[in-house]
């Protein structure tokens, strides 16, 4: 028994360098791995922030543009100065013109 114990226990010695290297290459291959997606994910969200301020600057183009203090007043007073300039006479023959003077 005694002998079985101790071929044991040497068989086990010698187990334990293999067991300990294949811990630590797997332990490097995680490493990497991890760091792979760290940076993957850091570009990501570079791009996503990238894209969000994007968005966020357009928004706020867009929001000055339909809510903006001349968009609207700007429009009427043009209106307004157009009608004014070509007054209010409606098309074809005015009132107190002469025609084209043919006799019937």
């Amino acid at each position: 028994e005694h002998v079985q114990l101790v071929w044991e226990g040497r068989y086990w010695k010698s187990l334990h360098p293999q067991g300990a290297q294949r811990l630590s290459r797997l332990e490097c291959e995680y490493r990497e791995r991890l760091r792979a997606q760290v940076e993957s994910a850091a570009r990501r969200e570079q791009a996503l922030q990238q894209e969000l301020e994007y968005a966020r600057g357009r928004i706020r183009d867009l929001e000055k543009r339909l809510f903006g203090g001349k968009s609207e007043r700007r429009w009427a007073i043009d209106n307004q100065q157009r009608r004014g300039a070509t007054g209010l006479r409606k098309r074809g023959q005015q009132v107190g013109a002469r025609g084209h003077e043919r006799a019937s």
